[in-house]
């Protein structure tokens, strides 16, 4: 592809190739979790409801409302990853993007990139023997509930396996705009 001058390099669309049906089903699990992640939001929405109703009119607690919407939360952040990859919505800072051009910021974005894969990939390892050792020391929470820890952890765990492979297919669909 073949860009006119008038047009800077950095303004043109990337190259987006079809990745085939591994990259389509990243896509659709990207999506599922993003939906799970509108759902823990919700629930947040519903538990803070039931314990300000409780309170109010039978003068009691749920007692662990606190600990679900924080259990809740990090279910929303972590299964909104992948999701919020695959629709562009990452914050990104320009500053240094914006004083590069052509070829050098083509490879600037890759290294980035492939930088950002590497992190990923080893925290989802050092996360995962977190995960294997919560749940073979049955590991609680400290609370009234008791809850199993490597259960929040599982769910951090798999948000970040859905970011790898979503970055994973960015990466694929992309892969003919490698300079």
């Amino acid at each position: 592809m073949q860009l006119s001058e008038s047009k800077p390099v950095e303004s043109a669309p990337p190259v987006v190739v079809d990745a085939g049906p591994v990259c389509r089903a990243v896509d659709r699990l990207s999506g599922l979790f993003g939906a799970l992640a509108a759902a823990a939001i919700v629930g947040i929405l519903v538990l803070v409801c039931v314990e300000i109703a409780m309170r109010n009119i039978l003068s009691r607690s749920t007692m662990i409302s606190d600990e679900v919407a924080g259990y809740l939360n990090a279910a929303a952040v972590f299964l909104g990853l992948g999701y919020t990859l695959r629709e562009g919505a990452f914050i990104r800072v320009d500053s240094l993007y914006a004083k590069l051009r052509g070829r050098v910021l083509m490879a600037a974005r890759w290294a980035f990139t492939l930088v950002t894969m590497v992190s990923l990939l080893v925290l989802l390892y050092y996360v995962g023997k977190h995960l294997v050792y919560l749940y073979t020391n049955n590991v609680r929470s400290d609370s009234l509930s008791q809850t199993p820890l490597y259960i929040p952890a599982s769910v951090v765990a798999l948000g970040l396996l859905v970011l790898v492979l979503q970055l994973g297919t960015y990466i694929l669909k992309r892969v003919r705009d490698v300079p």
